[in-house]
């Protein structure tokens, strides 16, 4: 049967997948402990929280960020699946098959973790970050078959942080991010303030 999501979906069709840089690319390690496995059925996007003082270049940013949460969190990996830089390099992160790991009182499993790089509390996403986080959701949701309804901000599903920050969870709650990603005319079925079944 065609739902509405068939026609979201044709609409968000992927057209150009967005270049990403691996992770021997970027010299990550290897993961230090055990990682579950899940299945895919949300897409959360977070931020870092910290914006760089200019001193290392994308890669050894998403380096760091990698042996801060492996050394000071414990996390087996990087949290995150996909990082996007504010040039918008997009970064793979951990492996998709495994949950991502949190400090906050939320379950990633079957949550596609993609953290925007820089504080997105104090700042707008570049012109170049937004493009690639547009541009790999339009990807991700066709390859997970992820609803509108189930694309989301960290703070959507914790209640004791700020992540994505205020500039980006706008952008969730008003809706503006899923129109840019399942595209007007598609979304259009669809009412701003929530989602019926068919979406």
């Amino acid at each position: 049967m065609f739902t509405i999501f068939n026609l979201l979906l044709v609409c968000s069709t992927c057209i150009h997948k967005p270049d990403i840089i691996a992770r021997d690319q970027w010299l990550a390690s290897i993961p230090i402990g055990p990682l579950t496995t899940h299945q895919i059925s949300k897409i959360t996007i977070h931020h870092t929280g910290l914006d760089g003082d200019g001193t290392l270049d994308n890669r050894d940013r998403v380096h760091a960020i990698q042996f801060y949460h492996q050394s000071k969190r414990h996390y087996a990996d990087v949290a995150y699946h996909y990082l996007i830089a504010g040039n918008g390099q997009i970064f793979e992160g951990r492996s998709v098959n495994f949950a991502g790991e949190t400090n906050t009182n939320y379950n990633p499993s079957g949550h596609l973790l993609i953290a925007l790089i820089g504080n997105l509390d104090k700042h707008k996403p570049s012109k170049l970050q937004w493009l690639s986080l547009i541009s790999l959701l339009k990807c991700l949701v066709v390859k997970y078959n992820v609803r509108p309804g189930d694309i989301a901000g960290h703070q959507d599903h914790a209640t004791n942080t700020v992540c994505p920050g205020r500039y980006i969870q706008n952008l969730i709650k008003d809706r503006t991010i899923h129109k840019s990603v399942y595209g007007v005319e598609g979304f259009r079925h669809c009412p701003v303030e929530g989602f019926p079944a068919g979406c």
